[in-house]
């Protein structure tokens, strides 16, 4: 492979590549132990309005897509810590709170693509993995379109992005291994209005960020195998 061609595969991933910044934050053991999913959403549902609101009046933009993940640093894998090592020293890494146990990581992620959500799937799932985690949350701005009356082909539906009856949400999503949690909160003149909650288990999807934990699955399995 030449230079060139070398340089052009090195641009694609990098405008590929979807997370642009990783923070942990500590707590005492008292305020960041979730003891279940509804623990979980409601803290990731607290941090999704704060967040949406820095970003819409501060800095006039939409909030990057932010996955959270509740973990304990002493249940850590060598992998995890390498990773959080190399975020460090790639100055991508920010740090609050270090010294308690308990923790939550905050990977924000730009999508530019297909390819890009791909591998946010596989690196969140490596990090569900290497973390230990048994809950975590996806936020993100969304169009959403209510399901009508009326049946219509699936093929015939036209994208919510460019549909007539549109509407701009945010979105938290919160998974464990089993069940999930989903709250749509419905975005006027970059304003928050009521929130719409839906709990149920991971058979019935909720999109490609729902069910992340296969990813864990897969990687026990590799390493039973090997």
């Amino acid at each position: 492979m030449n230079d060139k061609k070398l340089e052009e595969l090195k641009k694609k991933f990098m405008q590929e590549f979807p997370v642009e910044m990783i923070a942990t934050q500590g707590k005492p053991d008292e305020q960041f132990v979730f003891h279940n999913l509804d623990h979980m959403h409601s803290y990731s549902c607290f941090t999704a309005r704060h967040c949406f609101n820095h970003f819409r009046k501060t800095e006039k933009t939409g909030i990057p897509a932010l996955f959270l993940i509740p973990y304990s640093k002493s249940l850590v894998t060598n992998r995890g810590r390498q990773l959080l090592e190399m975020g460090r020293k790639g100055g991508v890494l920010i740090e609050e709170g270090k010294e308690h146990d308990r923790q939550v990581i905050t990977v924000a992620c730009n999508f530019g693509g297909n390819l890009s959500k791909e591998m946010a799937c596989s690196i969140i799932g490596g990090m569900l993995h290497d973390f230990s985690a048994t809950f975590y949350s996806f936020v993100s701005e969304a169009w959403m379109v209510k399901a009508g009356k009326d049946s219509v082909p699936l093929e015939e539906t036209p994208l919510p992005s460019v549909h007539p009856d549109k509407k701009e949400i945010l979105m938290i999503n919160t998974c464990s291994e089993v069940a999930q949690i989903m709250t749509h909160i419905d975005i006027v003149d970059n304003e928050l209005g009521k929130p719409e909650r839906q709990d149920s288990d991971l058979k019935e999807g909720h999109g490609r960020f729902s069910n992340l934990f296969r990813e864990v699955r897969a990687m026990s399995s590799d390493q039973s195998i090997n």
